[in-house]
């Protein structure tokens, strides 16, 4: 987890302490609440210390401010799926700043980076007629074709599954009774 510099404290810890409090409100699991705030965290320090521009209130930031984060992460060696999660994650505080505060979100608009899907030899470990070959297949393709979070896979029950419509139905969002989901592929496996 980011700890805020002075600086970024200074200049934007008292939304992101908002924010947190907002993701609590709205009964989001601790793990969600972390990762957004800390995207949230990494950010401002990154525009305190690193952003060529005088950004001192998140009024100021624009979106060329988040390219050029999303930049500045991959010339840091990180991978595009690492950049792509905090793309997302960041976009949850703006979504939040932008109705909190009634002002343009500056990352509306914007895609997160891609992400080349590089599954063939995962799912080729996967081809064969064994349960455990079978199992891992089925999972990645819910992963795949539903979306679904690490824990609501794990949350699944047999009951959950509807093979004919090809749909899921996880109940582990933590309210009891998460979202209707494609399965696509998953079935056939």
């Amino acid at each position: 987890m980011a700890t805020l510099t002075s600086t970024a404290a200074e200049h934007f810890g008292q939304e992101i302490g908002s924010f947190r409090r907002y993701l609590r409100a709205e009964n989001k699991s601790d793990n969600t609440t972390r990762i957004y705030t800390d995207a949230a965290e990494r950010f401002a320090n990154w525009l305190a210390s690193e952003s060529d521009d005088d950004v001192v209130e998140w009024g100021q930031v624009r979106r060329k401010h988040i390219q050029e984060w999303i930049i500045y992460l991959g010339e840091q060696g990180k991978a595009d799926g690492y950049r792509n999660n905090w793309f997302r994650s960041i976009q949850q505080f703006w979504r939040w700043w932008a109705e909190e505060f009634e002002e343009p979100n500056p990352i509306a608009g914007l895609k997160p980076p891609h992400v080349p899907e590089n599954l063939g030899a995962l799912l080729k470990d996967c081809e064969g007629k064994c349960f455990i070959q079978r199992r891992d297949k089925a999972i990645l393709y819910v992963f795949m074709d539903s979306g679904i979070r690490r824990g609501e896979l794990v949350a699944l029950r047999v009951e959950d599954l509807d093979l004919d419509q090809r749909e899921t139905g996880s109940s582990g969002r933590g309210d009891g009774c998460g979202p209707s989901r494609s399965a696509g592929r998953a079935p056939a496996s």
